[in-house]
């Protein structure tokens, strides 16, 4: 009887944590503990700038990599934890523990490259970026994507858009093309083209290591690798290229109604 208790006590912890996100938990737990223990240690965390990059790329190589665990304030931080935990366990339930964990490995390497070239084409200013907002913009798009619409793109869009006028009417400072490098990398997961990376021998690794290291745990399983619906990268610029036909046709057809009606005899 007691272990008959005890084995439905543990599958409701298991639950209870699945539901939390395990990887969620950590990640704010590093957040949190960097925001209050480096002041304490009289350490200035300095986030990412494209601009200082460009002219002392080597010092800021480090904060390529550890920018996203860095925050402005107790606002930004609170947000963001609240973002993570809600979009962090969905994302983990839909692709699998491996699959995130790769995801937040290739999130902090590639926002910075991206903001980089956005920088370098002039769409994008040079200040200081902290944060972990580009992550979980790339989990949104994660969350909402279905195969073969783009609602999951304008959503994200919309909402950067909206978080940015909500931070001029508090006389804050957001990073629009640190959420928008989020979201490139959440179209680009979504859309296939990083399935040569998510479908290698990493993933293997990943989660050998998982099941060693964090399986071992009485109370925590990880999720199995899910990996969404996916379309190859010629189905992808076949279906892109469909559509602009199909809009430019719309477009054309309308102008000809337009002109038709232009010449009717009055």
């Amino acid at each position: 009887m007691f272990l008959v208790c005890f084995n439905e006590i543990i599958k409701y912890c298991q639950e209870c944590i699945r539901n939390i996100s395990f990887l969620s938990i950590v990640q704010l737990i590093i957040i949190w503990s960097i925001y209050f223990i480096l002041p304490e240690l009289g350490i200035e965390a300095k986030g990412f700038s494209p601009l200082m990059s460009r002219r002392d790329f080597i010092h800021q190589i480090g904060p390529m990599l550890y920018h996203c665990f860095i925050h402005e304030g107790i606002f930004h931080l609170f947000g963001n934890s609240i973002s993570l935990l809600v979009f962090g366990a969905s994302v983990e339930k839909k692709i699998g523990t491996t699959q995130v964990i790769l995801l937040f490995i290739v999130s902090i390497v590639l926002q910075p490259i991206l903001m980089i070239s956005l920088f370098s084409l002039k769409l994008a200013s040079g200040n200081s970026v902290v944060g972990i907002s580009g992550y979980i913009f790339t989990l949104i798009i994660i969350f909402y994507y279905q195969p073969g619409k783009y609602m999951d793109i304008v959503y994200c869009c919309v909402l950067n858009i909206i978080t940015y006028i909500f931070s001029l009417l508090l006389l804050a400072q957001v990073s629009l093309s640190g959420h928008f490098c989020g979201i490139i990398i959440g179209v680009l997961y979504t859309r296939g083209f990083l399935d040569w990376l998510f479908n290698s021998h990493l993933i293997t690794i990943i989660d050998t290591v998982i099941k060693r290291f964090i399986g071992c745990l009485i109370i925590y399983i990880p999720i199995p690798d899910n990996s969404i619906n996916t379309k190859t990268h010629l189905q992808i610029m076949s279906l892109i290229k469909s559509d602009i036909k199909s809009l430019l046709s719309h477009c054309t057809k309308h102008s000809n109604d337009a002109n038709t009606l232009n010449s009717l005899p009055i």
